[in-house]
């Protein structure tokens, strides 16, 4: 998702080391043989914030908004630099994608 929105915002996504190393986790996560106990570990984590009433979003909402007061007046990021949650601030500040460039036009 962040990906895809660097990209339509004209920044390469290939700059933002902190994609970069979830990618690098995800091969490494993905090289793990599974198991019926891993699958029981995953299932067990994936449920149970099923049923948080949105607090987990609202958590994580609170964290991001302060990030993305950082933004408006046109400052970027630095990519090499950026973590994951200041990257999804400045994509979508008001949990929408911003739109620039190409993107705007297409709108």
């Amino acid at each position: 998702m962040i990906r895809e929105q660097l990209a339509l915002m004209g920044f390469d996504p290939a700059l933002a080391v902190s994609l970069q190393r979830g990618e690098q986790a995800a091969v490494e996560l993905a090289a793990i043989p599974d198991s019926e106990t891993l699958r029981a570990a995953d299932a067990a984590i994936t449920r149970s914030d099923q049923h948080d009433d949105g607090a987990t979003a609202t958590i994580i909402a609170a964290q991001v908004a302060p990030m993305a007061t950082h933004f408006p007046d046109g400052s970027e990021p630095d990519l090499a630099h950026a973590s994951l949650a200041e990257l999804f601030a400045f994509c979508f500040p008001q949990g929408e994608p911003v739109l620039k460039g190409e993107a705007l036009a297409r709108a």
